[in-house]
């Protein structure tokens, strides 16, 4: 009787154990479904399920993200790192008309060092959308916070200000904030961390480049043309974009001097590309809303050629696409597309 009490006790602490175990499993599971539901990073998840994850890059059957990052361009972040590996870059203009980038990459040629990271805005995060991109930024303002919180944007969401601020880091050289940066490993690190996968969705329009031998010969050589070796935007620190002929490239000026990276390159771009939509100026602050969706005027520069058109974003693509006036989408040259955002109100020279 005494063993049979003393086995069945020890059968009951065996089955408390299990029992406890059990519990734990399903209460660590719980909580760290709650996690991933209150991690910034998710928001934006529900909405890129919702619409197929609208962009990836295939790359020997393997899904790629485009990566959008939104970086500086106060003086205090000069020189810039990174830049010129994007592959599009749009500039539009926020508080007080400084202009800050959006620079969208390819996951498989991110540069080494990446910044500095600011904040964003709506504008900014509804471009990055466009492409179901790993969206990095710093804080933001509170529109487009909220925004980013209800999922309005089709993105993975990395924000500094948050719990996934161990994935940046600062140089203490410079001043804050226009210090914070981000490497190519820390973003490998993201997407296998978080497990993020992105979906090929065929439904996706790329933009049309052509090949280098098409972008050679691309204008008819019995044609006159007007060269238009000078591009000039009035933001609030003028840009210009000058014309280097033998490279078929635009070179960037800015403040009165070649704007370089921290390669010490200069910035350069194939295609400049002028949008012009509403910007109204919000508050005292100073905050901007910018119209990107609908259609209006646009000006693509290409190796001094210049094609009057316009662009147009239709609810159906969620997709901003540039044609021509006779109706012909616009083939960009090989190499970096940078679009400018600019209203009736931004004077320019070409």
């Amino acid at each position: 009787m005494f063993v049979f009490l003393k086995l069945t006790k020890k059968t009951v602490l065996i089955s408390l154990v299990f029992f406890l175990m059990f519990v734990f499993v399903i209460w660590f599971n719980f909580i760290r479904n709650q996690s991933l539901l209150s991690d910034p990073l998710s928001q934006g998840i529900a909405k890129i399920d919702k619409a197929n994850q609208l962009n990836s890059l295939s790359n020997n059957g393997q899904s790629k993200f485009y990566i959008a990052i939104v970086l500086d361009n106060f003086k205090d972040a000069y020189p810039i790192s990174g830049i010129n590996n994007a592959k599009i870059v749009y500039e539009a203009p926020v508080e007080a008309d400084i202009t800050r980038f959006l620079a969208i990459f390819n996951q498989d040629d991110l540069p080494d060092k990446i910044g500095p990271v600011r904040s964003v805005r709506p504008y900014l995060v509804d471009w990055a959308g466009e492409y179901g991109a790993l969206f990095i930024h710093a804080g933001g303002s509170p529109e487009a916070l909220a925004g980013i919180k209800q999922s309005l944007y089709t993105i993975y969401n990395l924000d500094e200000i948050s719990r996934n601020g161990s994935y940046f880091w600062r140089d203490w050289q410079r001043k804050s904030p226009h210090n914070l940066y981000i490497s190519q490993q820390s973003i490998i690190n993201v997407i296998k961390d978080k497990d993020l996968i992105a979906a090929v969705n065929l439904d996706f329009k790329k933009w049309k480049v052509k090949l280098i031998e098409e972008s050679i010969n691309q204008f008819d050589p019995f044609k006159a043309y007007e060269l238009h070796k000078i591009i000039k935007i009035d933001y609030r620190e003028p840009v210009i974009w000058q014309l280097d002929q033998d490279r078929q490239i635009y070179l960037r000026y800015q403040a009165g001097q070649p704007f370089m990276d921290e390669t010490n390159e200069q910035i350069q771009a194939s295609n400049i590309v002028i949008q012009k939509t509403e910007i109204i100026v919000l508050d005292d602050i100073g905050r901007r809303s910018i119209r990107t969706d609908g259609s209006g005027e646009a000006l693509i520069f290409q190796n001094g050629i210049l094609i009057s058109g316009r662009w147009q974003k239709d609810e159906n693509i969620h997709r901003t696409i540039f044609y021509d006036l006779q109706g012909e989408e616009i083939e960009f040259l090989p190499g970096l597309i940078w679009v400018q955002i600019v209203s009736d109100d931004h004077k320019l020279l070409y």
